[in-house]
């Protein structure tokens, strides 16, 4: 299914609802829920205009259970390698809301292995208080906070291939 307005941008459904639908509990605010949230649980938003896509999954998890729908249905959990890729997640969700991504602490490494200099840190983060996993928060432009892992929200995943 195309989607409407164009950018490389589509939707699709996930056969699986691996957790319960994110809804407007001040994470995701109306506008990107009704962006991605077309009509039923399971839906994704894609952008595949370049060698990822990006992944925007709106069933809240907790970062390990993230992690593995990641790893099960795409690539892993998204790595935010530099600047650009972080503008072109943070353009798929011009509503903003905190979204898990790959980054975790154990000496602060990605999801899948990867290594990059890139950080975007808010200020005062990482505080260091046993918050192990990490959330970009795209209503201060994608900048990342260090979050308990058993939290839940929705997520990003990323994967080759098109929509």
């Amino acid at each position: 299914m195309s989607w409407a307005a164009g950018g490389g941008l589509c939707q699709t459904q996930v056969s699986t609802n691996p957790g319960r639908r994110s809804s407007d509990d001040g994470r995701l605010d109306d506008q990107t829920l009704e962006t991605v949230e077309k009509s039923a649980q399971g839906w994704v938003l894609m952008d595949s205009g370049s060698n990822v896509t990006f992944v925007i999954v709106i069933n809240i998890l907790t970062w390990t259970a993230a992690q593995s729908y990641c790893r099960a249905h795409y690539t892993d959990l998204a790595s935010v390698r530099n600047m650009t890729e972080n503008q072109k997640v943070q353009a798929m969700l011009s509503g903003g809301g905190l979204f898990w991504i790959g980054l975790f602490r154990d000496t602060w490494k990605w999801s899948d292995g990867s290594t990059s200099s890139f950080s975007f840190w808010k200020n005062g983060q990482p505080d260091n208080k046993n918050k192990t996993c990490v959330s970009a928060d795209f209503s201060q432009s994608g900048a990342w906070e260090g979050w308990s892992c058993d939290m839940e929200r929705a997520f990003i995943c990323y994967g080759p291939g098109e929509c």
